[in-house]
């Protein structure tokens, strides 16, 4: 885990002299969702469709799109067994329903931009690190336990 710090922590330490503001953002961020599911799947390109519409921010922001982050980065924080579980599609109906998603978890498309949320957080850290100040319009899950998701949180990707 130091190792992984460490070369995070090397590819942050170059302030950059931009004033635009870091926005990250991925189009698989919002997946297609049954339309009267509780969890409103469709904010996140509805949150970045709306910031298409808004001069302030056309003239202000620079995007970035994050890639798949490492597997080592989510078992760092994650149960490898509770990883690898997700990813295989082989959590339990008990585990299924805590976490809110029930059947929609064995979905590639949910499997894919749940891990680009992660991968969106930590470039949003190093973004904020190098500029002072960065936003990624998806991430924040933090109700995910090191065994277990919770809560519509399957990985915790502030803990990555």
């Amino acid at each position: 885990r130091k190792k992984l710090a460490d070369e995070c922590m090397y590819m942050c330490v170059s302030p950059s002299v931009s004033r635009r503001l870091p926005l990250v953002y991925h189009p698989h961020y919002s997946c297609s969702w049954p339309p009267k599911h509780r969890f409103p799947m469709s904010k996140f390109a509805d949150l970045h469709a709306f910031l298409l519409t808004q001069p302030s921010v056309l003239a202000t922001a620079s995007w970035h799109q994050p890639e798949l982050p490492p597997h080592a980065w989510v078992e760092a924080v994650h149960e490898r067994e509770y990883y690898r579980a997700f990813l295989g599609s082989r959590l339990g109906d008990a585990e299924a329903r805590r976490i809110g998603f029930r059947e929609q978890l064995s979905r590639p498309e949910l499997i894919r931009r749940t891990r680009l949320e992660v991968g969106g957080t930590v470039l949003t850290a190093k973004l904020a690190l190098r500029h002072g100040l960065a936003c990624n319009l998806a991430g924040g899950t933090h109700h995910a336990h090191a065994g277990a998701g919770s809560g519509f949180t399957i990985l915790n990707d502030l803990a990555v």
